[in-house]
C-alpha cells in the first residue's frame, strides 16, 4: 500500500554555448582535412561483409537494455519502443506524430506545435514524465512548444505505461516517454572515420523547410571515441486545414545547435557529454488549442529558448557491479509580447539534477537463476520565475521544488520461464514560493511488482501492480491573477474577469495500475515470424488535480477519484522483406466524482502499417482510424461528441551511392485522400494533405 503523505506547515549563456559549438566544429573539420582514409578495425563478431556494406542502415533497437539510464524497466518487456527507422519514416519534427505509432499514446492537442500534448492511456500531459538522454524535462509553463528533440538525431523512443514512480518518482503518474539521441558510433558506418551529412526536409502544407548539417568523426581509439555535431534550422508558414481555411499563427522559425562527445578512459569507463541550444520564434494565440479571438484569445509574439548540458559516466565492461552517474542542467525560457496591448510576459524554468544508477549481478546463472539488483538515487531542483512588464506575474509565480529519491529495483529470473520484477522508491519533495512564508513537504513511497510466466516457448503471461505519484507544480499551487476576461457588467459597465486563486493545501496525485499482459510469438515457416501483445489494465487516480471553475475564480483542486480502463492489442507479422503491424487501443475514463467521461482520455484507435524494406529501398502504407468518442466540453459539465475519422499515409525511401557519397531520398504523403477530421480534445480541424520530401547526402 502507498505510504500516507501530507504537506507540512546558474546558467549556460547563449554566447558561451555557441563558442563551444564552434570549437567542436573546428575540431571535426580539422580532422576531416588532416586524416587519411582508413577503415575502422572490425570489432569481434563483425564480418567483412557487414564492414563493406553501403546499405541504408538503421540503428538497432535492443530490448531490455538495463545499462541505459533512460530505460528503467529492464527484463523481457520494455513496454513499447519506436525504432530509428520508424522515426525517420514519419519525416516530421513533431514528437506527437512519432508517438502516434504506439497504442495507447496520443496527442490531445491541436495542429499547432504549441499544442503537442502527450497523453498515455488517458493520463494528462502533466502526469507523464519526459526524459531526454535520462534527464528530466520540465515544461510546466503552459503552451511551451519546445520539446527539445530533433527527430533525425534520435536512436529510439521508449514508452513506459502505467505508474513508473518506483523508478522515476514524481511526475511518472501515468508513464514515461524516454528519448535517446544517437552518438557518433551509431551515426557512422563501420568503414567510416568521419561523415558529413546534409539534409533537407520539405513539407508542402505550410511550406515548411528544415535544413540540417550533421558531422561525425572518430578519434583516439576509433572504435570507442567519437564526436557528433548538428545544426538545424526550420522555417514554416501557416498550415492549411481540411476545411480549406488557413490556421492562423501556426507558422514559426527555429534553430538548434547540438553536440555529443563520447569517449572511453581505461577499461570500459565511458563518458558522454552533450550540449544543445534550441530557439523558436513565432506569433501564437494565447491558447493555441483554440481559434484566434482578438478579445479572449489575442495573439502574441513568442520567443522560446531551451539550453541543456548533460554529462554521463557508465562502466560498460563486463562486471558484477556496473555504476552510472548522470549530471544535467536544463533551462527553458518563454517571452511573450502581446500585439494588441503593452504587455510582456516572461516565464523561466531551470532544472538541475544528479542521478546515480547501478546494476549488481547477485546471481549470474547458477542453477539457471539470475538475480539483478538496481539501487539508485536522484536529486533534482526545479526553479521557476515569471514577471509581467517587470512586475510579479501571478499566473507564473516564483518558486522552487527540491526533490530527492532513493530506489531499489530487482529482477529475479529462473530459466527464462518465471521471473519476478519488483521495486520501491521513496521520495521527499519540498516546495517554497514567494507566496508562502514557509515551505511545504510531501513524502511518498511507491512500489511495483510484476510476475511473469513463460507458459510455453511461444506464450508468456505477465501480471503487474504499479503505483505512481505526481507532486503539484508551483504554478498549480500558487497561481493568482486574471485567468480570462468575462465581458462587462451590464449595469456598471465595469470589465469583469475570472481570476486564479492559490490552493496551498493541494496534495500530490496518486495512481494504482493493475495490468495483465499476454505475449505470443510464432514462426509459421522459414522467414515468417509474428507476435501478439495484448494488455488489459485499470488505473485509479486519487487526489486528481483539476481546475475548479467558479463564477469569477479558478482554482486547482483535488478530486476524489478518476477511473481509467483500457485494452491494447498489437499484432505483427514479418514475411521476408514485408512487415505488417496492426495496433488497437481503447481507453475509457470516468470522473467518478461527477459521473462524467474524462475529457482527456484519447479516442479509440486502430492502426495498420504494411511495409516493404530491403537494404536500399523501403515502401509503406499506413492507415489510422480514430473512433467516435464523448468528451467533456469547455464548461466542464456537458458531454460533447468528437466524430471519428480515418487517415491514409504512404511513404517511400530509396538509398543509392553516387560519386563516393551515400544519398537517401524519402517521400511521404499524409492524409492522401484529404479527409476531413478533428482530433479528440481540440476544437480545431486537422491538417489537409501534406506532401513531404526529404533528401540527405553523406560525404
Amino acid at each position: 500500500m502507498k505510504a500516507s503523505h501530507h504537506f507540512a506547515s546558474s546558467s549556460v549563456g547563449a554566447a558561451r554555448f555557441r563558442v563551444i559549438c564552434l570549437c567542436l566544429a573546428v575540431a571535426i573539420f580539422c580532422d576531416f582535412a588532416s586524416a587519411q582514409t582508413s577503415s575502422v578495425k572490425l570489432r569481434e563478431g563483425d564480418s567483412a561483409a557487414e564492414a563493406e556494406s553501403y546499405e541504408m542502415k538503421d540503428i538497432t533497437v535492443e530490448e531490455g537494455s538495463s545499462s541505459d539510464t533512460g530505460r528503467s524497466y529492464f527484463g523481457k518487456f520494455v513496454e513499447d519502443e519506436v525504432s530509428s527507422s520508424d522515426i525517420k519514416a514519419q519525416q516530421s519534427d513533431k514528437i506527437s506524430e512519432v508517438l502516434d505509432l504506439v497504442p495507447g499514446v496520443d496527442n490531445i492537442g491541436g495542429p499547432r506545435k504549441e499544442s503537442q500534448l502527450i497523453s498515455i492511456r488517458g493520463f494528462q500531459p502533466s502526469q507523464v514524465l519526459l526524459l531526454l538522454d535520462g534527464s528530466r524535462q520540465n515544461f510546466q509553463m503552459s503552451h511551451n512548444s519546445i520539446i527539445p528533440v530533433r527527430n533525425h538525431l534520435l536512436s529510439r523512443a521508449d514508452v513506459m505505461k502505467g505508474g513508473a514512480s518506483s523508478r522515476f518518482g514524481s511526475g511518472a503518474l501515468g508513464g514515461v516517454v524516454s528519448f535517446q539521441t544517437m552518438n557518433a558510433e551509431q551515426f557512422l558506418k563501420q568503414t567510416q572515420n568521419r561523415t558529413l551529412q546534409l539534409r533537407n526536409n520539405y513539407s508542402s502544407n505550410g511550406e515548411s523547410n528544415q535544413v540540417s548539417v550533421t558531422g561525425g568523426t572518430r578519434y583516439g581509439d576509433k572504435a570507442k571515441n567519437g564526436l557528433l555535431l548538428d545544426v538545424t534550422t526550420t522555417n514554416t508558414s501557416n498550415i492549411d486545414q481540411v476545411n480549406g481555411e488557413e490556421l492562423q499563427f501556426s507558422g514559426y522559425q527555429d534553430q538548434s545547435f547540438w553536440g555529443k562527445n563520447n569517449f572511453e578512459l581505461g577499461n570500459g569507463h565511458r563518458f558522454t557529454i552533450t550540449a544543445e541550444e534550441h530557439s523558436k520564434d513565432s506569433r501564437t494565440p494565447i491558447n493555441p488549442q483554440g481559434q484566434v479571438d482578438p478579445v479572449n484569445n489575442a495573439a502574441a509574439e513568442q520567443v522560446e529558448t531551451f539550453k541543456s548540458v548533460r554529462g554521463q559516466y557508465k562502466l560498460s565492461r563486463d562486471s558484477r557491479f556496473r555504476p552510472e552517474v548522470l549530471i544535467y542542467n536544463t533551462q527553458t525560457e518563454m517571452v511573450r509580447d502581446f500585439v494588441d496591448r503593452p504587455r510582456t510576459d516572461v516565464r523561466f524554468v531551470e532544472t538541475n539534477g544528479v542521478a546515480f544508477h547501478s546494476i549488481y549481478d547477485l546471481l549470474s546463472g547458477e542453477n539457471g537463476v539470475t538475480w539483478e539488483l538496481q539501487p539508485g538515487a536522484e536529486l533534482y531542483r526545479d526553479a521557476s520565475r515569471g514577471d509581467q512588464n517587470g512586475q510579479d506575474f501571478g499566473l507564473f509565480p516564483d518558486g522552487v521544488m527540491n526533490s530527492q529519491g532513493y530506489y531499489l529495483q530487482s529482477m529475479l529470473n529462473y530459466k527464462d520461464w518465471f521471473w519476478v520484477q519488483s521495486g520501491i522508491r521513496y521520495d521527499q519533495v519540498d516546495f517554497a514560493s514567494d507566496v508562502l512564508d514557509e515551505s511545504r513537504t510531501a513524502n511518498e513511497a511507491s512500489p511495483e511488482v510484476q510476475l511473469g510466466f513463460q507458459i510455453t516457448e511461444q506464450v508468456g503471461l505477465a501480471l503487474s501492480y504499479e503505483e505512481g505519484f505526481s507532486a503539484p507544480g508551483v504554478r498549480q499551487m500558487f497561481p493568482d491573477g486574471v485567468h480570462f476576461p468575462m465581458g462587462r457588467d451590464p449595469i456598471s459597465g465595469e470589465e469583469l474577469f475570472n481570476s486564479f486563486i492559490p490552493n496551498l493545501n493541494l496534495q500530490p496525485e496518486d495512481s494504482r495500475t493493475y495490468e495483465a499482459k499476454l505475449m505470443v510469438d510464432w514462426e509459421a515457416f522459414q522467414g515468417s515470424e509474428g507476435s501478439l501483445r495484448t494488455s488489459v489494465y485499470r488505473s485509479e487516480i486519487t487526489n486528481y488535480i483539476a481546475q475548479d471553475f467558479g463564477f469569477d475564480t479558478t482554482q486547482f483542486v483535488n478530486r476524489d477519484l478518476v477511473d481509467l480502463q483500457g485494452l491494447e492489442v498489437q499484432l505483427t507479422q514479418a514475411v521476408g522483406a514485408f512487415n505488417i503491424v496492426n495496433g488497437f487501443s481503447r481507453v475509457r475514463g470516468e470522473r467518478t466524482f461527477e459521473r462524467l467521461p474524462l475529457g482527456t482520455a484519447p479516442a479509440g484507435q486502430l492502426s495498420t502499417r504494411i511495409e516493404y524494406r530491403d537494404s536500399n529501398f523501403a515502401f509503406g502504407l499506413q492507415r489510422l482510424e480514430f473512433f467516435r468518442q464523448d468528451r467533456v466540453s469547455g464548461n466542464g459539465t456537458d458531454p460533447e461528441e468528437t466524430p471519428g475519422f480515418e487517415l491514409y499515409n504512404v511513404y517511400f525511401a530509396r538509398s543509392f551511392k553516387w560519386m563516393d557519397s551515400l544519398n537517401q531520398l524519402r517521400l511521404r504523403v499524409n492524409n492522401v485522400a484529404d479527409s476531413f477530421y478533428r482530433r479528440h480534445g481540440t476544437p480545431l480541424v486537422g491538417q489537409s494533405r501534406d506532401i513531404r520530401l526529404e533528401y540527405s547526402v553523406a560525404l
